[in-house]
């Protein structure tokens, strides 16, 4: 599926599979995208409700040069395998299973959702080994959801499943530098994640809809006050495509988000024109009123485009909770 935001270089759909009585969306592999990064299979299990006395039985099965990574949102999944490993998963926890050269495994409903009924929901992840690891010993390594660290601010928590977010680090152990998060975020909130050189990065909304997103690049809040026009916002577009505030190969700020090939997150802001001369509470009356804020915001993003950025955008007048990493700090103030 085409995209229609040009920071996204592919919407993939999933496609049913059964598996063991219960159907997966199967979103990787497709034709045109066998793989993200080490990422080379994403099956959504449900979410699926099972009737008393039905269950789901995936029955041992061979895996060979690749890792298995599973995380439940819903339900319970009892793991076992040739190493000898049962193993029990529930919501917040994650299994890991690598095959190396080679293991045997099955995934069944535990007896209480088999004998009961109960739900189903959750993501099972392939991953890819590095080619010397493929022949390597199998292995089996289990986290329970409190292990996991987790980033939390207003109306965002951003659990780290493998890899890093800042400072916080997962305990799982991948063969291979990855990242997963799992993130839950209030309507209208955004989360800035930080790019590592040379990461490919997907989304996968599990509920909801991802509304604007961006990688390494500029985080820009901006304010419409009543005397601003179309001249105004194409104006401030062309400063800030070319504004030098990158580091250059020699340290100096001398590069344009444009000469980076970086993209730009832009959200609407109209509490920039906060007055607080006078009392406690903040008059926004020197905004512009919404529909002209609106139809300068659609300029402004139109602009950045064509000037050849990759734009995200945030909702406007939604509730917006920014999360954003600011290296440097570079934050600065235009005002044309």
């Amino acid at each position: 599926m085409e995209p229609s935001d040009p920071a996204i270089a592919q919407r993939i759909p999933a496609h049913d599979k059964d598996l063991g009585g219960f159907t997966v969306g199967r979103v990787l592999p497709v034709a045109r995208r066998r793989a993200l990064g080490p990422f080379v299979f994403l099956d959504h299990m449900g979410p699926s409700t099972f009737a008393p006395g039905v269950g789901f039985d995936v029955r041992p099965h061979p895996h060979i040069g690749l890792s298995t990574l599973t995380f439940l949102f819903e339900g319970a999944i009892v793991h076992r395998d040739s190493l000898g490993v049962t193993q029990e998963i529930r919501p917040g926890e994650v299994n890991l299973m690598t095959a190396g050269r080679g293991v045997v495994h099955s995934e069944r409903a535990p007896e209480p959702l088999r004998r009961n009924g109960g739900r189903l929901h959750g993501l099972q992840f392939w991953l890819a080994l590095p080619a010397a690891l493929e022949d390597g010993a199998p292995r089996f390594e289990h986290r329970d959801a409190h292990e996991l660290p987790a980033h939390r601010a207003p109306g965002v928590t951003a659990r780290v499943i493998a890899g890093s977010l800042g400072a916080l680090t997962s305990p799982l152990t991948l063969p291979t530098a990855t990242r997963l998060l799992d993130v839950e975020m209030d309507d209208g909130a955004a989360l800035t994640i930080p790019a590592w050189e040379g990461e490919e990065r997907g989304v996968y909304p599990v509920e909801g809809e991802v509304t604007g997103q961006t990688g390494p690049g500029l985080l820009v809040l901006l304010g419409v006050a009543p005397g601003d026009t179309e001249e105004t916002a194409r104006a401030l577009a062309t400063k800030i495509a070319k504004l030098r505030i990158f580091n250059d190969e020699n340290g100096k700020m001398n590069r344009s988000v444009l000469d980076i090939g970086g993209g730009v997150l832009s959200v609407s802001q109209f509490t920039l024109y906060a007055d607080t001369r006078s009392g406690n509470r903040p008059s926004f009356t020197a905004a512009a009123p919404p529909e002209q804020a609106r139809a300068l915001y659609g300029t402004f993003n139109a602009a950045l485009r064509e000037l050849g950025l990759a734009v995200g955008e945030g909702v406007f007048g939604a509730h917006m909770v920014l999360d954003l990493t600011n290296e440097g700090p570079v934050t600065l103030t235009l005002d044309l």
